[in-house]
């Protein structure tokens, strides 16, 4: 899915792998750049924590920013910290998973440090998971840190529900044990009903309102731009 300077998102591929492995992923980019002349032209990938997608994302997309989706970033630490392994009790859950929230959402480095500064004092005795943390995200912080991202052109859109929310559709009308003409037939269905509430959405003419318009006035307000209704009220008044 892309999401494009009108903040619209489209599905721009469909594809269907037997498994998310590097090779299915490189086979997938590969068939986008073939139907995608533009493919250069992509800025910001924004991925849930797969490895697996970010390797191979990162060199079919050398220009790109991939970076990872603040949703799927907060769930994956909450259930994190909730593992028996770490030792921590139920009310140092609760306040380091508030704490893991506002690290991912600090607004600049010394909010983010203090953040960091509170959790480490929680842990202080259970070091166990500040080094799951120093070795698996601190080192990457750029890829989910919202006061890095200020110089990546992401649209302010730090996630990839909606992505989620329009793959939720089709997964209620498609099942594994779908026929393959079937299942494509299907995918085409819907990637032509979103393609017509797309069009529909970007093409469609607003409508102003201006409570000191006359009747007249109010009438073209509903049909032309506000380019035409200011050439027109600018020749009306003089």
């Amino acid at each position: 899915m892309l999401t494009d300077k009108f903040g619209s998102g489209a599905f721009s591929q469909h594809a269907l792998i037997d498994g998310e492995t590097k090779q299915n992923m490189q086979n997938a980019v590969s068939a986008f750049k073939r139907n995608n002349k533009s493919w250069r032209d992509v800025k910001v990938i924004v991925i849930d924590k797969d490895f697996t997608k970010l390797v191979t994302l990162e060199a079919e997309f050398p220009e790109a920013s991939v970076i990872l989706c603040h949703f799927h970033v907060i769930d994956y630490l909450k259930r994190e910290v909730s593992k028996r392994e770490y030792g921590v009790s139920s009310f140092e859950k609760l306040h380091l998973k508030n704490f893991l929230t506002m690290m991912v959402r600090a607004s600049s480095e010394r909010q983010f440090n203090h953040y960091l500064a509170a959790l480490k004092e929680l842990c202080s005795g259970k070091h166990v998971f500040i080094d799951y943390l120093e070795s698996n995200w601190l080192e990457c912080k750029e890829r989910w840190c919202t006061f890095l991202r200020g110089n990546i052109p992401h649209l302010d859109n730090n996630t990839n529900n909606r992505l989620e929310a329009s793959w939720g559709a089709a997964k209620d009308v498609l099942t594994r044990h779908m026929p393959m003409d079937e299942c494509i037939e299907t995918l085409l269905f819907l990637q032509q009903a979103v393609e017509g509430m797309y069009t529909v959405k970007t093409t469609r003419v607003g409508q102003r309102v201006n409570h000191q318009y006359d009747r007249e006035m109010q009438l073209l307000a509903r049909i032309a731009t506000h380019h035409a209704c200011n050439l027109v009220e600018q020749t009306c008044w003089r």
